[in-house]
């Protein structure tokens, strides 16, 4: 309680503040920080490795995250699910290992861990999440970029692991109609042309009406009534057009 007290401080802002910037590296134990812009507003956002029983390996994946930051300037959102991606990874390789104390990202044991972390985190979230998927994807990159720098050691079997699918699913934002988006648009574009010309034999009046070949007015070709504007619902699914 008193530490959650303290991080709510301004002691604790200032701290963070003196912190920012600070050459990362395994024997550095300690916070770790970022400035990101949250709406035209800067944010601080941090991950200390001291709050984890494997602080090595917290380290080590803190230390990627800062320079993935600093290096793609990421959204303070962007950012933040990096923070709970290395927060998840690390609170459960503290349960999963005996000795998490000497788990890094060099030890030839920390692959097969992964990996079991990854099929059971969908257990922790609601069906069709996206959370587990984005919680394991952001580890990989940050193992990723840490391999991609020679003289900074990654166990091989991780490194060829990291790079592969991930063992969770990214969950689903799919059509739920019979109607595909070809199909929706194709739908409204009908719908306002039948609008449209129906809109100008109106405005011509019964004359104009009456100058339709083979039907009466309000009606098209094949003597069906015109839909007017509304009459056609377009089902819309969980995606942009």
């Amino acid at each position: 309680m008193a530490r959650t007290k303290w991080r709510r401080s301004a002691e604790w802002t200032a701290h963070l503040r003196q912190a920012l910037g600070a050459p990362g590296g395994e024997d550095r134990i300690g916070v770790r920080v970022v400035a990101v812009n949250d709406q035209g507003r800067e944010r601080l956002q941090y991950i200390d490795p001291g709050d984890y029983r494997c602080p090595r390996l917290a380290a080590e994946l803190a230390d990627e995250w800062v320079e993935y930051v600093d290096a793609t300037g990421l959204s303070a959102s962007a950012s933040r699910d990096y923070v709970r991606a290395v927060d998840l990874v690390c609170a459960a390789m503290d349960a999963a290992s005996e000795d998490s104390a000497a788990l890094s990202l060099e030890s030839v044991d920390l692959m097969p861990l992964l990996a079991r972390w990854e099929r059971t985190l969908p257990a922790a979230y609601g069906e069709g999440s996206r959370q587990p998927g984005m919680a394991a994807s952001g580890v990989r990159t940050l193992i990723v970029r840490r391999d991609d720098h020679p003289e900074r050691r990654v166990d091989e079997s991780l490194a060829r692991f990291a790079r592969g699918m991930t063992l969770t699913g990214w969950g689903e934002c799919t059509e739920r109609d019979e109607f595909s988006r070809a199909d929706k648009q194709a739908l409204v574009k009908a719908a306002w042309s039948s609008v449209h010309a129906l809109e100008k034999r109106l405005a011509e009046g019964p004359a104009g009406g009456h100058r339709q070949s083979g039907g009466q007015q309000g009606e098209g070709e094949d003597g069906q009534a015109d839909p007017l504007p509304g009459q056609r619902r377009v089902p819309v699914g969980c995606g942009g057009g």
